[in-house]
This record gives structure tokens, C-alpha cells and sequence, in this order.
């Protein structure tokens, strides 16, 4: 079976969903992160911490029950 997967990367969190070929929402996963507020007005978050919010995400997106990856 085949699956469509949509990232989106924003300011506090990583949000997920996978998709079937007809559009139908198989799973939808968020990881959460906090930023760091080194100095007044200044934010940063590490390139690292989106990589693997977005690992957790999908391996969270691949243990719903209607997704079962090929080996």
C-alpha cells in the first residue's frame, strides 16, 4: 500500500499526517519542542532537534494500525 506523508515544521512543534491514495487521513502525530531563549528578543532551536522531532513523527506515524511498512 501506498502513502502520502505532510510535515510541517513550526515554532513549537512538528506536526504529521499520513495520507491513503484517496486523500483518506490514515494518521496524524505532533512532537513538541521548546526553543531557546538565549537573550532577550533572540530565539533559537538547533537544526538537530527538528531532524528528530520529525524521526519521531514518522515512527510514530508508522505504528497506526492501517499503516504497515514493507520490509
Amino acid at each position: 500500500m501506498s502513502f502520502l506523508l505532510a510535515l510541517d515544521a513550526g515554532t513549537t512543534s512538528l506536526k504529521g499526517a499520513l495520507f491513503d491514495l484517496s486523500g483518506k487521513v490514515v494518521g496524524i502525530c505532533v512532537h513538541e519542542y521548546h526553543l531557546d531563549n538565549p537573550a532577550p528578543d533572540i530565539v533559537e532551536l538547533e537544526a538537530e532537534v527538528y531532524w528528530s522531532a520529525a524521526q519521531a513523527v514518522i515512527a510514530d506515524l508508522l505504528k497506526k494500525p492501517l499503516c504497515r511498512p514493507r520490509r
